[in-house]
């Protein structure tokens, strides 16, 4: 048996089973997906008047409060990054139930499923405690707020359905064989 060989039999392949390999495209999908959901809040703001970024700045008022509302790097930043944190890890949470094979429209109505319970719990249970400046934003506009995770959670639940079934290949990184 040459090298090549001995190293590609002791290389370990995870298999879509693999709960790290379940996390991390549950964590991925869900940046793409609050991404998506993020263009929707903009434009809408956007159009609604009140600024490309007013978003970013209201998720950046669960730390600033009131200051958020001035556009700063440091709220710009910390918005964006609260707010891709949250998208990747409810995405990781998802990516343990669609771990399976299933038809495109079971995995959507799980995705919007999923969009629709965190609009909950965002809306009646998070942010009245934890961000009231957003709270009382998102008050004012609660079908556009709804709207927008409802397209989380079609892009979460229908990105990785898809995604297989258009590609099937293995990608070999530094010695370890991950099916994706």
């Amino acid at each position: 048996m040459s090298t090549l060989q001995a190293v590609q039999t002791r290389t370990p392949r995870l298999s879509s089973d693999s709960l790290i390999l379940r996390l991390t495209n549950g964590a991925v999908v869900g940046a793409v997906a609050g991404v998506a959901m993020a263009g929707w809040a903009m434009v809408t703001s956007l159009i609604a008047g009140n600024g490309f970024l007013t978003p970013v700045q209201l998720i950046a008022a669960t730390f600033f409060g009131e200051d958020a509302l001035t556009l700063t790097p440091l709220v710009f930043v910390s918005g964006l990054l609260l707010h891709m944190a949250t998208s990747m890890i409810l995405g990781a949470m998802l990516g343990l139930v669609l771990s399976r094979p299933m038809p495109l429209w079971t995995s959507g109505l799980i995705g919007v499923l999923w969009g629709v319970a965190a609009w909950a719990a965002f809306t009646f249970v998070i942010m009245p405690q934890g961000n009231v400046v957003m709270h009382l934003a998102t008050d004012k506009t609660p079908v556009t707020w709804f709207i927008g995770h409802v397209i989380f959670g079609i892009v979460l639940g229908m990105m990785p359905t898809t995604m297989s079934r258009v590609r099937s290949l293995t990608i070999r990184t530094s010695g370890l064989e991950v099916a994706v």
